[in-house]
């Protein structure tokens, strides 16, 4: 009996890893389920070790996802029967489209780095919503995270002020906040709430069932700690809102949302120091800022990433453009100026 219970649980934990696929890039692994676009994200907090944190719940992929809100009308995107997914790699990235005789969902997931870093330390999740209908549409989107990092010490989320949210809490519209992060378990999950991200309309942190139980949105009570009796104890989530907006036929509604495992205080910087709009953040070979020094191990990844950039740009008979020179010779200025102190 326990053989055939084994066997059991073998077969479905087999099941559930059908169309998971794995990226890697720098310290950040990406585990995507290519049937309905849920993820699951890590950050290597040890690189001689190899060792991942995960930085949002992991014990259920489905718990993280988007909602697309359509004419007053919300679709689970991944679940909606509505909308047909396909999946695919897109350059150095992957691409998951949710596709429906009103709207057409382009999801586009890539690696990042931060500022000044020489490895992946973040990831963008870019949206392109299409109206593909004969008529105008009222189109919005939010984001739901199952966060975990703050739940063991009870200190689910920290805002850039810097100040404990302790309780649900919402930022409307106006906020100053420049992100919400979730630490804990060694590692931190940054939820950039500005350039070179989407501004949020609206941010709600909340118990994970409540957020997961509205169709679209809630009403916030600021004496609400993150429980729910009886069903969820001491359960975080964050919620992103990019509020419903008129959209023409055959347009496109872009939106960006970046997780960073840094501090993104170096996004803002970057930003007061350009005249222009905002960079996006880098893509490909580089990219997480360390409290402490590189140490060898992470030198050699990041060169690695860079040969491996170098190699798939080749394969591929593609030359690279001026921005991706500029950040190939500069990730090489900086390991031969590493080097010569090892």
């Amino acid at each position: 009996m326990k053989r055939f219970l084994a066997v059991l649980a073998l077969c479905i934990s087999a099941a559930g890893m059908l169309g998971a696929i794995e990226l890697t890039n720098g310290r950040m692994k990406l585990v995507l389920d290519e049937r309905n676009g849920r993820f699951s994200l890590y950050y290597m907090t040890d690189v001689s070790k190899k060792s991942y944190v995960a930085l949002l719940d992991d014990k259920e992929a489905r718990t993280t996802y988007p909602t697309v809100y359509i004419d007053q009308k919300a679709y689970k995107l991944g679940e909606a029967a509505e909308f047909r997914v396909s999946a695919a790699k897109e350059g150095s990235g992957y691409l998951v489209q949710y596709r429906s005789s009103m709207a057409v969902v382009r999801q586009y997931f890539d690696f990042v780095a931060s500022p000044g870093s020489p490895l992946a330390d973040g990831l963008s999740i870019r949206f392109e919503i299409e109206n593909v209908s004969d008529r105008d549409l009222s189109v919005g989107l939010r984001y739901l995270f199952d966060t975990w990092l703050g739940e063991r010490e009870n200190a689910h989320f920290m805002s850039s002020a810097p100040v404990l949210l302790a309780n649900e809490t919402l930022l409307p519209a106006g906020y100053d906040e420049r992100h919400v992060a979730s630490v804990g378990m060694g590692a931190s999950v940054h939820f950039v709430l500005g350039a070179p991200a989407s501004k949020p309309d609206r941010v709600i942190a909340s118990n994970w069932k409540r957020l997961n139980d509205s169709a679209w949105s809630l009403e916030v009570n600021p004496a609400r700690n993150f429980t729910l009796m009886p069903y969820s104890i001491n359960d975080s989530a964050l919620a992103l809102f990019y509020d419903p907006a008129s959209l023409k036929r055959s347009a496109v509604r872009s939106v960006s949302v970046l997780l960073s495992a840094a501090n993104p205080g170096s996004y803002a910087q970057t930003q007061a120091r350009s005249a222009s709009a905002a960079p996006a953040a880098s893509t490909g070979a580089a990219p997480i800022a360390l409290s402490g020094q590189l140490d060898i191990m992470a030198d050699l990844i990041s060169a690695r990433s860079l040969l491996a950039s170098i190699n798939e740009a080749l394969a591929q008979g593609q030359n690279p453009n001026e921005d991706q020179l500029a950040r190939l010779a500069d990730l090489l200025r900086r390991l031969e100026e590493r080097k010569a102190g090892y």
